[in-house]
């Protein structure tokens, strides 16, 4: 049975394809595999007694095409702060999160 741990792991192995890491491998990999694990982690679900079948249960909301859309979108602005700290030689926390 698949769980947040091995989407984890396949979101951390499809990194590494990726042409674009230059060295932040880890960086990469730590993105995708939590992106993977997000929509898995509806399990908790149960322990909040809210049905299978609720829009917000198990298989709901985090298994759309929206919420897929947008964690595509806040993973790709997420690598693209990062590559554009890198270049501009600063952190890339500083460049994502600058007040």
């Amino acid at each position: 049975m698949p769980t947040p741990l091995t989407h984890f792991i396949a979101g951390a192995a499809v990194s590494q394809i990726s042409p674009n890491t230059r060295g932040h491998y880890l960086r990469y990999a730590l993105v995708f595999g939590v992106l993977a694990a997000l929509p898995d982690l509806d399990f908790t679900a149960f322990f909040l007694d809210i049905p299978y079948g609720h829009p917000l249960g198990h298989r709901g909301f985090s298994h759309s095409p929206a919420f897929a859309a947008a964690l595509g979108v806040t993973g790709a602005l997420i690598l693209r702060a990062d590559r554009n700290g890198a270049r501009s030689g600063r952190p890339a926390r500083s460049s994502a999160w600058a007040s």
